[in-house]
C-alpha cells in the first residue's frame, strides 16, 4: 500500500499513466467507425502530400495544411495505414493530456485531482470523433496555448511565452478559429501587462516566436512553389465571404 500510494504521488509514474490511457482511448475509438466525408478528409490530404500534391498549390484548401502535413510524416514513418491515420489523433489527445496534467500541478491543485482531470480530458478531447478533425485539433492547440499563456504570466518564464506563441500558431494553421480571437485577446493582455510590468520584457518572447515560426512555414511555402495570393484567397479571403454569408442570413 505504501509503495502504491508513493507511484500515485510521483510524477513520473502518473505522466505515464496518462500517457498510456490518452493514446490507447484515443486508438479504440478511431476503430469504431467512420463518417463518409470527415473521417476521410484528412487521410485523403496526407496521402496527396506523400505523391507531391501541396495544399492551396495542387489542390484546394480551406482549412488548415497543418493537419495534411503531419499525417503525411506519420505516413512516411509508419506506412500509409488506418493505424497510422488514427494515431495521429491519439497523439493530440496525449499531448493534451499531459500538458494539462502540467498545467494543473503548476497551478498548486494536488496531484490526484490533476490526475482525475487529465484523465477526464483525455476521454472527452479527441476520443469524440477518433480521427484527425481540424476542430479539433484547432480547438486543442489553442487551449495549449492558454494555458501556457496563464503560466507565463505566472512563472514569467520566456519558454511560456514560446510555446503559447507556437501552439496559437498550430492553432491557426489548423483552422482559422478559435486562434485569431485568442491572437487579439492574448495581444491586449500582453498591451496591458508590459506597460503594468515594465521591467519584465518576457513577454517579447511571445512575438519573437511567433515570427519565427510563421517565417519557418511561409518558407516551407516558398520551396514548395505555394503562391502566397493563392494561400491568403483560400484560407483568408473564401471563409470570410462564409462568414458574411451566414451573417447576413442569420
Amino acid at each position: 500500500m505504501n509503495n502504491f500510494n508513493y507511484k500515485l504521488n510521483n510524477n513520473n509514474f502518473l505522466y505515464i499513466l496518462i500517457i498510456i490511457f490518452s493514446l490507447t482511448v484515443s486508438l479504440y475509438y478511431g476503430y469504431r467507425g467512420v463518417f463518409p466525408i470527415d473521417s476521410f478528409l484528412i487521410f485523403d490530404a496526407g496521402y496527396k502530400i506523400q505523391n507531391k500534391f501541396y495544399p492551396f498549390k495542387d489542390y484546394w484548401s480551406i482549412t488548415g495544411p497543418l493537419l495534411d502535413y503531419i499525417q503525411f510524416l506519420l505516413f512516411k514513418i509508419f506506412g500509409l495505414s488506418w493505424f497510422s491515420y488514427v494515431l495521429h489523433s491519439a497523439l493530440i489527445n496525449c499531448l493534451l493530456s499531459v500538458i494539462s496534467f502540467y498545467f494543473f500541478s503548476q497551478f498548486g491543485l494536488k496531484k490526484k485531482i490533476s490526475f482525475f482531470s487529465s484523465i477526464c480530458i483525455a476521454t472527452l478531447a479527441y476520443p469524440s470523433i477518433g480521427t484527425p478533425f481540424a476542430d479539433h485539433h484547432a480547438v486543442i492547440f489553442a487551449l495549449i496555448s492558454v494555458m501556457f499563456f496563464l503560466l507565463g504570466l505566472k512563472n514569467q518564464k520566456k519558454i511560456s511565452w514560446i510555446l503559447s506563441s507556437f501552439f496559437l500558431i498550430l492553432s491557426f494553421f489548423s483552422k482559422q478559429i478559435p486562434s485569431g480571437y485568442f491572437a487579439f485577446l492574448f495581444l491586449l493582455i500582453g498591451i496591458i501587462f508590459y506597460f503594468t510590468f515594465r521591467k519584465n520584457n518576457n513577454i517579447f518572447y511571445y512575438f519573437y516566436a511567433g515570427l519565427v515560426v510563421l517565417s519557418l512555414i511561409f518558407l516551407l511555402f516558398f520551396f514548395q512553389k505555394i503562391e502566397f495570393k493563392f494561400f491568403f484567397i483560400q484560407y483568408i479571403f473564401y471563409p470570410l465571404t462564409i462568414f458574411s454569408y451566414r451573417i447576413n442570413n442569420f
